[in-house]
């Protein structure tokens, strides 16, 4: 049993601090055709005193959620992998991945 809707993790994320800081800072800016005015009743989007893994499963349910993105795309984009100079990578992959860059 997995203790987390979305992300079937239960590891070390590093960077935390980071990302929960990145996450926070995007908060301003989001965006949902969705959710529209109502997204801000999600703030924050990282809950406060989660763990890294529940703070992986906040992002993961709303990119999901929020209709931007399939689950394998999210992750993808959350959990990417080394696509730079891989020559041996599909070209649709590696442009997914130029993309997700720049998100």
């Amino acid at each position: 049993a997995q203790p987390l809707r979305w992300a079937a993790h239960n590891g070390e994320i590093n960077t935390l601090r980071g990302n929960k800081n990145w996450m926070r800072a995007r908060e301003g800016v989001m965006h949902s055709d969705i959710f529209k005015d109502e997204l801000e009743m999600m703030y924050p989007i990282v809950e406060d005193g989660g763990s890294d893994s529940a703070a992986f499963d906040n992002v993961l349910e709303l990119l999901t959620i929020n209709g931007v993105l399939s689950l394998p795309e999210a992750v993808m984009l959350m959990v990417p992998e080394a696509w730079q100079g891989n020559d041996h990578m599909d070209p649709k992959k590696a442009a997914f991945y130029e993309w997700a860059a720049c998100q």
